[in-house]
């Protein structure tokens, strides 16, 4: 059984690699996250 910190890491870096795709390589927003 994964523990809920893990899903919830996780979730934050699939998210932060939506964005990051959304937004593009040429403009990354570091305060975005």
């Amino acid at each position: 059984m994964i523990p809920a910190v893990i899903l919830f890491l996780l979730l934050l870096v699939e998210e932060a690699e939506i964005r990051c795709c959304l937004h593009g390589p040429e403009h990354p927003e570091p305060g975005d996250i």
